[in-house]
Order: C-alpha cells, then sequence, then structure tokens
C-alpha cells in the first residue's frame, strides 16, 4: 500500500457520501414539486 494513500481513501469517501447526499435531496425535492403539481391537475 502506498504510504499516506488512507487519507485518500477517506477523502473519497466523503466526497462520494456528500454526492449522495446531494442527489438524495435533489430527488426528495423533486419528489415534493411533483407531487403538488399533481395535486393540483386533480383540482376541479
Amino acid at each position: 500500500m502506498v504510504e499516506g494513500g488512507l487519507a485518500f481513501v477517506w477523502a473519497s469517501y466523503a466526497l462520494a457520501g456528500v454526492s449522495l447526499a446531494g442527489l438524495a435531496l435533489v430527488v426528495l425535492l423533486r419528489a415534493r414539486h411533483w407531487a403538488r403539481e399533481a395535486r393540483k391537475l386533480e383540482r376541479p
């Protein structure tokens, strides 16, 4: 193993975690928006 490589691994995990959290946030916000739009369409 390359000396000091563990810092790179932890940084990669952190970056992946932040990216996945951001993606989850975008999906949640879009789902809320789509639900709101669907309720608007159901109203007479």
